[in-house]
């Protein structure tokens, strides 16, 4: 344990968010549609190592956050759906009883689920003092079934309200996942701590394009670098290494130019004004797709894995010893530059200034400016002196300080 967390400190992260640990009957589900709510998985040990666990992680500054599947539940007999011969826990109506993916829908409604679900949270909590909740498939609560088209649940819309007042009342984190663009599809303030959505799964789709195709998305780019996202969390999870059979970073278009794409991709992210989250080995970009039955030894790492690590951690450290640029009242400016697939923002606040140049092209570029600057951060190896004119190579990216 003590390894792991202090890789974890190594790396700059403030919080382990584990995905769900309940009990689950079906391997492979990866603790979605839980059998058991208030059962800890057994792949943790037991219930005093896992203490322990979070017990020294809170020594070392680190926060722990559990995903929570409070919508649905195993369809098997022996579980929640028709308990006690009646439908105390789902729905009365067949045609709403199951949700799409085939598991049995929570009835919001009725006073027992609601006194389920806050008994629920105050266990997890109580007993194990953990920092915060993300509750997981929350377009499965908001619209009937999921689907926007059925209309919102407004049961489930008053219930979260609830929710998210009492676990803010203990003074924890509530972060709601929705699996879509939260503001293009639902943005009613439910009273979350924070949002993640899948902002930044476009950008993931246009990594996935050939170079000369990019500029017809630049649209969706500079809107991602003009949102606000103060009570937003951007970045990936586990589907972005488990879909298509493929990793994050094997997502990058090419075969030997994905490292160079995937650390542009992330200083993107971390120039940007939102709390982060990464899926496990995002850090080393891993090539490996996601696999619950896999053991990740991060201590066997090679060389390029390596390289990328390094230049996350440098990342890292700057978002963190950075934090005004991430307040609500900073500013980004888009500057206008020649170039396919070329961006240059200013992130500022107050007298800081910074420069953010982005390249997903395979193209490299010089750029004038009409500033003194002072380089901080680049994906690529080079000096600058301050009359230089900025060179970014293909797929390359930086920031720099103006002064």
């Amino acid at each position: 344990m003590d390894t792991f967390i202090q890789y974890l400190k190594n790396n700059n992260f403030t919080h382990l968010n584990f995905m769900p640990i309940f009990s689950n009957r079906i391997e492979g589900s990866l603790g979605f549609s839980p059998s058991s709510f208030y059962a800890l998985n057994e792949n943790f040990t037991s219930i005093d190592n896992f203490k322990s666990f979070i017990d020294l992680c809170h020594k070392n500054n680190i926060g722990i956050i559990l995903d929570f599947d409070i919508g649905e539940f195993d369809p098997f007999n022996k579980g929640l759906i028709k308990f006690d011969g009646s439908n105390m826990y789902n729905y009365d109506y067949d045609d709403i009883l199951y949700n799409y993916q085939g598991s049995v829908n929570m009835d919001p409604k009725k006073d027992i689920v609601k006194s389920f679900i806050f008994s629920l949270i105050s266990y997890w909590i109580d007993e194990y003092n953990i920092d915060g909740i993300k509750f997981a498939n929350l377009e499965n609560m908001v619209f009937w079934q999921g689907d926007k088209s059925r209309g919102n649940n407004e049961y489930w819309l008053a219930l979260l309200k609830e929710i998210n007042f009492y676990i803010k009342s203990l003074g924890k984190i509530s972060i709601g996942s929705f699996y879509y663009i939260w503001k293009n599809e639902f943005d009613e303030d439910l009273g979350f701590s924070y949002i993640y959505d899948r902002t930044f799964s476009s950008l993931i789709k246009i990594m996935q394009k050939y170079p000369y195709q990019r500029d017809n998305y630049s649209n969706i780019v500079e809107n991602i670098i003009r949102g606000k996202y103060d009570e937003y969390i951007l970045g990936f999870d586990f589907s972005d290494s488990l879909s298509e059979g493929a990793s994050l970073c094997m997502k990058m278009y090419s075969d030997n130019k994905k490292y160079q794409q995937l650390k542009t991709l992330f200083l993107l992210l971390y120039s940007l004004s939102s709390q982060k989250m990464i899926f496990m080995e995002d850090e080393i970009g891993s090539l490996k797709s996601f696999d619950i039955n896999r053991k990740v030894d991060f201590n066997k790492i090679n060389k390029e894995e390596k390289d990328f690590n390094e230049f996350y951690k440098g990342l890292s450290k700057f978002y963190q010893d950075h934090k005004n640029l991430y307040k609500k009242d900073t500013q980004t400016k888009i500057l206008e530059i020649e170039g396919y697939s070329l961006y240059a923002f200013i992130r500022e606040y107050k007298k800081e200034k910074y420069l953010v140049l982005i390249n997903l092209t395979d193209l490299d570029y010089k750029i004038d400016l009409d500033f003194k600057f002072e380089k901080i951060l680049t994906s690529f190896e080079g000096k600058y002196k301050e009359d230089d004119k900025i060179k970014i190579p293909a797929f390359g990216s930086g920031i720099f300080r103006i002064k």
